[in-house]
């Protein structure tokens, strides 16, 4: 099964200065501010009339812009604009630099509170939707405070929902994403659900369809784990489970380990399922004997997992179902 991510995004290390040029065309939006005498960027107005630039912005502010630019010494100097920024009335510049900020200063603001937010382990969804949307482009948070040392990662990175993703819950948030999508988290009936915030649509309905139809296959009723799409091909295969949570993990660019994991939760959980007749938890001892001989070979050291080696043997044979 492929991956479920967008090939396109737009990463962004927080721990670098502003630079709008990141953010946007720059190039594309400059040569068509000099190309035409009257032109609507952003919800601004940008007439250029004697070699001025005439900036009308129709976007509301409050004082926080204000907060923000004081706080960053290279963008300071657009605190002279503020008040008629504020009222909505004509910003006139010299510079047409100072035009495309004052027409893009949104993204200045958003960035801020991004930066806020996200130093203070605030949800930043709504902020990074806010961006992506002046941007066209998906918004993705780089910083080093999300580095871990060595490239090790622990059980508690893993069970945490990461910044931007949309979760899915039974009980609780069930954002809509598409009429499919949604129809097959309902029948999937998993406790949670976390889909990374860079995901294809198509890719996506295709791989929930296949988590579902492996359900339904095995006809596993009790479906009290919790589902991550995460990043973690590099540090063991496509997928994991974590048994102290209950937690599925699989890697969004290959969710072909899914039906292994789903193993391991069967296993430490005492679920019974079906293959050609029903498969009780009593009968669970007896398939790691007969497996041992057969799988020993593919057994690995698990520095994440908690659970012991009968379970891979277990998982390794019911992912060859």
């Amino acid at each position: 099964m492929s991956s479920i991510l967008k090939t396109d995004k737009l990463v962004i290390d927080i721990e670098k200065p502003f630079s709008i040029k990141k953010f946007i065309d720059y190039q594309s939006i400059k040569g068509s501010i000099l190309n035409n005498r009257s032109l609507f960027l952003n919800k601004s107005r940008i007439d250029t009339i004697n070699g001025l630039y005439h900036i009308k912005n129709m976007k509301k502010f409050d004082n926080t812009i204000k907060e923000f630019l004081s706080l960053d010494l290279e963008y300071s100097k657009y605190l002279n604009y503020i008040e008629s920024l504020l009222m909505n009335k004509e910003i006139v510049v010299k510079k047409l630099d100072d035009a495309i900020f004052i027409a893009y200063i949104d993204i200045f603001l958003n960035y801020y509170i991004l930066k806020d937010k996200y130093n203070k382990k605030e949800s930043v969804e709504k902020v990074l939707e806010s961006i992506s949307n002046i941007c066209n482009n998906e918004i993705i948070i780089k910083s080093n405070k999300d580095k871990i040392s060595g490239g090790n990662w622990t059980q508690s990175t893993l069970v945490e929902s990461a910044l931007g993703s949309i979760v899915w819950e039974r009980e609780g948030i069930r954002k809509h994403i598409s009429y499919n999508a949604n129809k097959y988290l309902n029948e999937i009936d998993a406790k949670l659900v976390e889909i990374p915030k860079s995901y294809d649509l198509v890719k996506l309905e295709a791989a929930l369809l296949h988590i579902l139809n492996t359900l339904n296959k095995f006809e596993i009723k009790n479906r009290d784990f919790i589902l991550r799409f995460r990043k973690i091909k590099k540090i063991k295969r496509e997928g994991l489970f974590i048994k102290s949570a209950n937690t599925i993990i699989i890697d969004p660019r290959d969710i072909s380990g899914f039906q292994h994991e789903l193993g391991h939760f069967v296993y430490e959980n005492n679920i019974q399922f079906k293959n050609k007749s029903l498969i009780t938890s009593d009968l669970f001892c007896n398939i790691v004997k007969e497996n041992y001989i057969k799988y020993k070979d593919y057994l690995k050291m698990h520095k994440i997992e908690d659970y012991k080696e009968s379970s891979e043997i277990f998982a390794l044979y019911f992912e060859n179902l």
